[in-house]
Protein backbone atom coordinates (compact mmCIF):
# COMPACT_ATOMS: atom_id res chain seq x y z
CA UNK A 1 0.00 0.00 0.00
CA UNK A 2 1.71 3.31 -1.10
CA UNK A 3 1.26 6.39 0.45
CA UNK A 4 -1.16 8.11 -1.21
CA UNK A 5 -3.28 5.22 -0.73
CA UNK A 6 -2.79 5.19 3.06
CA UNK A 7 -3.83 8.50 3.09
CA UNK A 8 -7.03 8.26 1.25
CA UNK A 9 -7.79 5.34 3.26
CA UNK A 10 -7.51 6.97 6.45
CA UNK A 11 -8.97 9.87 5.64
CA UNK A 12 -12.06 7.78 4.68
CA UNK A 13 -12.02 6.30 7.34
CA UNK A 14 -12.02 8.94 10.10
CA UNK A 15 -14.61 10.91 7.87
CA UNK A 16 -16.89 7.99 7.83
CA UNK A 17 -16.15 7.43 11.34
CA UNK A 18 -17.54 10.89 11.99
CA UNK A 19 -20.55 10.87 10.37
CA UNK A 20 -21.64 7.03 11.78
CA UNK A 21 -21.72 8.86 15.16
CA UNK A 22 -23.23 11.36 13.16
CA UNK A 23 -26.01 9.35 11.77
CA UNK A 24 -26.40 7.34 14.93
CA UNK A 25 -26.06 9.26 17.60
CA UNK A 26 -29.80 10.41 15.77
CA UNK A 27 -31.06 7.30 17.59
CA UNK A 28 -30.39 7.52 21.18
CA UNK A 29 -32.28 5.07 23.15
CA UNK A 30 -33.28 6.12 26.46
CA UNK A 31 -32.22 3.81 29.65
CA UNK A 32 -35.31 5.42 31.41
CA UNK A 33 -38.75 3.67 31.90
CA UNK A 34 -40.58 5.89 29.92
CA UNK A 35 -40.17 8.18 27.48
CA UNK A 36 -37.88 11.17 27.36
CA UNK A 37 -41.04 13.55 27.15
CA UNK A 38 -43.73 12.10 29.23
CA UNK A 39 -46.81 13.45 27.76
CA UNK A 40 -45.74 13.62 23.82
CA UNK A 41 -48.17 12.21 21.15
CA UNK A 42 -45.09 11.00 19.15
CA UNK A 43 -43.47 9.03 21.20
CA UNK A 44 -42.57 5.72 20.23
CA UNK A 45 -40.18 3.11 21.24
CA UNK A 46 -38.66 5.05 23.50
CA UNK A 47 -37.27 7.62 21.52
CA UNK A 48 -39.53 11.11 21.23
CA UNK A 49 -39.73 13.54 18.06
CA UNK A 50 -40.63 15.83 20.16
CA UNK A 51 -37.24 16.52 21.75
CA UNK A 52 -35.55 19.62 21.52
CA UNK A 53 -33.23 19.60 18.39
CA UNK A 54 -30.40 21.84 20.35
CA UNK A 55 -29.68 18.80 22.10
CA UNK A 56 -28.48 17.17 19.27
CA UNK A 57 -26.65 19.81 18.60
CA UNK A 58 -24.53 19.93 22.01
CA UNK A 59 -23.95 16.85 21.37
CA UNK A 60 -21.99 16.85 18.39
CA UNK A 61 -20.37 20.18 19.92
CA UNK A 62 -19.18 17.57 22.90
CA UNK A 63 -18.60 14.71 20.41
CA UNK A 64 -16.01 17.62 18.99
CA UNK A 65 -14.44 18.72 21.93
CA UNK A 66 -13.34 15.83 23.06
CA UNK A 67 -9.97 15.51 25.60
CA UNK A 68 -6.79 12.93 24.85
CA UNK A 69 -5.24 12.30 27.78
CA UNK A 70 -1.78 13.00 27.67
CA UNK A 71 -0.62 9.17 27.64
CA UNK A 72 -2.48 8.47 24.84
CA UNK A 73 -1.26 11.29 22.74
CA UNK A 74 2.09 10.09 23.90
CA UNK A 75 2.38 6.82 23.01
CA UNK A 76 0.73 7.64 19.66
CA UNK A 77 3.95 10.10 19.26
CA UNK A 78 5.96 7.19 20.45
CA UNK A 79 3.91 4.40 18.07
CA UNK A 80 4.22 6.96 15.21
CA UNK A 81 8.50 7.38 15.58
CA UNK A 82 8.97 3.60 15.74
CA UNK A 83 6.78 3.07 12.59
CA UNK A 84 8.73 5.76 11.00
CA UNK A 85 11.97 4.14 11.87
CA UNK A 86 10.82 0.62 10.55
CA UNK A 87 9.39 1.91 7.88
CA UNK A 88 12.65 3.66 6.98
CA UNK A 89 15.11 0.56 7.45
CA UNK A 90 14.15 -2.75 5.52
CA UNK A 91 15.20 -4.58 8.55
CA UNK A 92 13.80 -8.32 6.97
CA UNK A 93 15.54 -8.05 3.98
CA UNK A 94 18.58 -5.67 3.77
CA UNK A 95 19.89 -6.95 0.07
CA UNK A 96 17.46 -6.72 -1.77
CA UNK A 97 18.04 -3.30 -3.19
CA UNK A 98 21.64 -4.53 -4.45
CA UNK A 99 20.26 -7.59 -5.94
CA UNK A 100 17.30 -6.39 -7.67
CA UNK A 101 17.74 -7.91 -11.36
CA UNK A 102 17.39 -11.29 -9.64
CA UNK A 103 14.24 -10.53 -8.42
CA UNK A 104 11.36 -11.39 -11.26
CA UNK A 105 8.58 -8.88 -9.98
CA UNK A 106 11.47 -6.12 -10.23
CA UNK A 107 12.83 -6.89 -13.14
CA UNK A 108 9.74 -7.17 -15.68
CA UNK A 109 8.79 -4.86 -18.02
CA UNK A 110 5.00 -3.02 -18.30
CA UNK A 111 4.26 -3.08 -21.99
CA UNK A 112 1.43 -0.91 -23.28
CA UNK A 113 -1.27 -2.39 -25.15
CA UNK A 114 0.30 -1.27 -28.60
CA UNK A 115 3.61 -3.02 -27.86
CA UNK A 116 1.85 -5.93 -26.74
CA UNK A 117 0.62 -6.51 -29.89
CA UNK A 118 3.38 -5.41 -32.14
CA UNK A 119 5.56 -8.08 -29.93
CA UNK A 120 2.98 -10.84 -30.60
CA UNK A 121 3.28 -10.04 -34.20
CA UNK A 122 6.72 -9.89 -34.38
CA UNK A 123 6.72 -13.57 -33.61
CA UNK A 124 4.81 -14.81 -36.94
CA UNK A 125 8.00 -12.51 -38.89
CA UNK A 126 10.05 -14.96 -39.45
CA UNK A 127 8.01 -17.87 -38.38
CA UNK A 128 7.86 -21.03 -41.31
CA UNK A 129 4.78 -20.98 -42.93
CA UNK A 130 2.22 -24.06 -42.94
CA UNK A 131 1.32 -23.73 -46.32
CA UNK A 132 4.27 -25.42 -48.19
CA UNK A 133 4.37 -28.78 -48.42
CA UNK A 134 7.10 -30.99 -46.69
Amino acid sequence: MNLRSAKLFLGLFILLAYIGIGIFGLFQFGHMSEAPMANCPYAENGFSVCANGLDHINDWRQFSNATFTSLFIFSLLILGIILYFFNQHNLLNQKQHFYKWKYYLDNTKSYTLSQEIIKWLSLFENSPSFLSKT
